[in-house]
């Protein structure tokens, strides 16, 4: 019985990983950070009608890693994981982050 959390798995390489985790036997749960509610939904429901699998098989965070707000909520709720694909990051705009902590956005999302 393994649980594996993906960052980034709404799309590209972070949503195969989930889809493929999903059809390996020991995976008894997959935990999918996303940037927002919508696009978790959208992304555990597009999983379900892709593998098969049910709903509660797949569970949801929030987590925008651009947001320390985000970060500090995601790390309060976060459940329980046995292994972590860490796959989220970003180009970002290249400008200084909003927060002034004097790096650009991209260092602070990856």
């Amino acid at each position: 019985m393994v649980v594996i959390a993906i960052t980034g798995a709404n799309v590209g390489i972070g949503y195969e990983v989930a889809r493929q985790l999903a059809t390996v036997s020991e995976v008894t749960k997959l935990v999918l950070s996303c940037r927002s509610a919508e696009k978790a939904e959208a992304t555990i429901s597009k999983l379900v009608q892709d593998t098969g699998k049910a709903e509660s098989f797949f569970e949801s965070v929030i987590l925008d890693l651009s947001d320390l707000a985000s970060i500090q909520s995601a790390i309060a709720t976060f459940p329980a994981f046995d292994r972590l694909c860490m796959n989220a990051g970003g180009l970002g705009t290249g400008k200084m982050h909003a927060s002034g902590n004097g790096m650009t956005d991209s260092m602070v999302i990856n």
